[in-house]
């Protein structure tokens, strides 16, 4: 290296890598949404995300007023992957969502731009319970795990002491 050419290779290199994240394969970009729950329950936050995948909004994807629900926006992240040679970039957006009612909660599909296209998420509709069912599922489900029960010879152990059963 000389030493004035070391700084323009650096940005060279800066820009072929930049541009290889921002191409990503040539794959049209997606939104989706997903909750971090299969049920949601009266009057309990739980976490909503819309990934956006294949590109970058010019803006961040807004929550439209949803019925029966508080939503607030809570950050959003970045991961950046490489597998074989296709970069892939996919940002999250979290939303806190608050339902005040049982029964069926919508979130309608939602909007970006990337790239200069309109991406539209799928709407989602998910299950809303009262504190009172969502106990009742809890305990079904609590009953659908195995338990197992071993009897071992011996009623003390040092730690890392393998105990035969």
């Amino acid at each position: 290296f000389q030493h004035g050419s070391h700084p323009v290779r650096v940005t060279a290199w800066l820009v072929v890598v930049v541009t290889c994240l921002s191409l990503g394969g040539l794959s049209a970009a997606t939104l989706t949404a997903a909750f971090n729950t299969p049920t949601l329950e009266v009057g309990r936050m739980a976490l909503l995300t819309l990934t956006c995948e294949g590109g970058t909004p010019a803006l961040p994807p807004e929550l439209p007023a949803i019925e029966n629900a508080q939503t607030y926006r809570s950050g959003q992240s970045t991961r950046w992957q490489s597998i074989n040679g296709v970069a892939t970039v996919a940002i999250s957006y979290n939303f806190q969502v608050m339902p005040l009612k049982a029964g069926e909660l919508t979130i309608p599909a939602v909007t970006a731009v990337v790239n200069g296209q309109r991406i539209t998420s799928k709407p989602l509709t998910i299950k809303v319970l009262t504190p009172d069912q969502a106990q009742a599922a809890d305990a079904e489900a609590l009953e659908k795990l195995a338990w197992v029960k071993i009897q071992v010879p011996k009623n003390e152990a040092y730690l890392g002491e393998v105990i035969p059963a």
